[in-house]
This record gives C-alpha cells, structure tokens and sequence, in this order.
C-alpha cells in the first residue's frame, strides 16, 4: 500500500514539476535536469526523459522540413478530451496565465495544472517514435 502512495506522490511531483519546466520555458528560460534533481534525485532519469522529448517536440517545432510532424502532432492532440484541448490551447498557443486558465475554464488552477502534466507527459509518450524519425531524416 505504501509503495502505491509513494508512487503516486512521485507522479504528483512528476506532474508539478513538468508543469514548471513548461512554464519556465515559455517565459524564455532554459532550465536543466539538475535544477529539479537536487531536490528530488529519485526522479533524475524521469526528469531527464521527459526534458528529451520537451526538447525533441521545440526541434520538431522549429524543423520546417519534418512536414509530418505538426499533423501527427496535431492528431495526437484531437485524441485528448476536448477540455484537454482547450487547456493546451490556452497554454500553448496563446500562452495565457495559469490564472487566467483557471478563470476562462472556470476550473481551480491546480487540477488544471495536473491535468495539463498528465496531457504533456501522455503526448510525448504518444508521439515519442516519430519525433525520434523526424530527427533522423
């Protein structure tokens, strides 16, 4: 029973600390692996996987030439709920404030912020394969 806790506790810190990645990104920052692992090192190689495929998804992003990618990526987000939708909308495309989220979802910011992490961390899952090839070509 413990080891469940434990784990869920992990995903919740994997989820807030995902969320802040994302935030501090948008706000031009760069932060690394190590500024999350001093304090939480049992989470170091999650940390760093998902900080890979953060960096894999802005390259794909940024490569004009992987004209596959905004489509799948696109796909992948019309799978989710369409609250996830809007939520990463918000978020990503018209880089609006947590605050405001909350507001315009009429939702308490923190579940909004849990459920972006989960939404974020099952993308990257979901479109892991193709932007590894997409790099490759």
């Amino acid at each position: 029973m413990s080891g469940r806790k434990n784990e869920r506790n992990e995903d919740e810190t994997l989820g807030e600390i995902l969320a802040d990645l994302v935030d501090r990104r948008l706000l031009g920052e760069s932060p690394t692996v190590d500024d999350y692992a001093a304090q939480h090192p049992e989470l170091r190689e999650a940390i760093a996987g998902h900080l890979e495929i953060m960096d894999l998804l802005a390259g794909a992003r940024e490569a004009k030439e992987a004209a596959h990618s905004p489509n799948d990526l696109a796909a992948a987000v019309a799978e989710l709920p369409e609250a996830s939708q809007k939520l990463i909308y918000l978020r990503h495309i018209e880089r609006v404030p947590w605050p405001e989220v909350a507001r315009r979802m009429e939702e308490p910011e923190e579940d909004l912020r849990r459920r972006h992490a989960a939404d974020l961390r099952w993308l990257i899952e979901r479109c892991r394969g193709w932007l590894e090839d997409s790099l490759k070509e």
